[in-house]
């Protein structure tokens, strides 16, 4: 997704991989470590004797949530980079952004990138992410672990279960588990077409394709019911998190049809 860069920290973590520069704010690994906490408090009681600490397990898994995150985004970078765009990734709160840097010719001056390059770059993060979850279920085959079907697991994915997974040990079960339940529950909630998600950005992309008149409007009307469907389905579910979020992006997709539709009244939106 492109959005604005966050401002830098002076405790921002700095590096480059395979040619991308990636900054990490204090933020990512905060909320990281928020989201997980019950998580590995709750891994910590069922594995007893077995288990590391609490504290070590929140490590183990805020250290999983960032290679899959940062695989994600390198997914979109390097899918710029093949469009002619240099890019850079900054990794913050629940995720995080490439922000493409420059632009060659294949873009066109001033101009925003073209609708069959823009839904490969979009498209690009959550397939990493999932090829990260299918060579992780291929090596823990060969490795001698069972590993059920995806479908059984995308099944039980949000439920943050590990009862598809059996390993010679607790800590390599949670240690599959911390990496398959990012990867893949991150990488499909992405492609739902919802502002300002990847899934968002290829239904625009699709819908423009499409009727360049109503293309956008259309696909905000998808994302704003999208939105409201899944955060009715995070309430039932008593996800709160889940529920809130996606009411926020809810709330957003209807300011940004209301502003596209010309009517006044409403706070600014995603923009690109």
């Amino acid at each position: 997704m492109f959005l604005a860069d966050p401002p830098a920290t002076q405790f921002d973590l700095h590096f480059r991989i395979i040619g991308f520069h990636v900054r990490v704010t204090p933020f990512f690994w905060l909320a990281a470590g928020v989201i997980g906490h019950s998580l590995a408090a709750g891994f910590s009681y069922q594995m007893q004797d077995q288990s590391p600490t609490t504290g070590v397990l929140l490590l183990l898994w805020i250290l999983c949530v960032f290679l899959s995150i940062l695989i994600h985004e390198l997914g979109h970078a390097v899918a710029m980079r093949y469009y002619g765009m240099n890019a850079r990734i900054v990794l913050w709160h629940f995720g995080g952004i490439a922000i493409p840097e420059s632009v060659s010719s294949f873009v066109g001056f001033g101009s925003r990138t073209k609708p069959h390059a823009q839904i490969v770059i979009s498209a690009a993060g959550p397939v990493a992410q999932l090829l990260l979850a299918v060579a992780i279920v291929i090596g823990a085959r060969l490795g001698g672990f069972r590993v059920d079907t995806m479908i059984n697991w995308v099944n039980s994915t949000f439920a943050l279960t590990s009862e598809h997974l059996t390993a010679p040990s607790p800590p390599m079960q949670v240690l599959l588990t911390f990496l398959l339940w990012p990867s893949i529950s991150w990488a499909l909630l992405n492609l739902l077409p919802i502002y300002p998600l990847d899934g968002g950005q290829i239904t625009r992309e699709l819908c423009t394709l499409f009727s360049m008149s109503n293309g956008t409007r259309i696909s905000l009307a998808v994302s704003f019911a999208t939105a409201v469907g899944v955060a009715a389905y995070g309430f039932q579910r008593g996800d709160m998190f889940l529920a809130i979020m996606f009411g926020a992006l809810a709330y957003s997709s209807y300011q940004m049809l209301q502003r596209y539709s010309g009517h006044s009244g409403f706070g600014g939106g995603f923009g690109r």
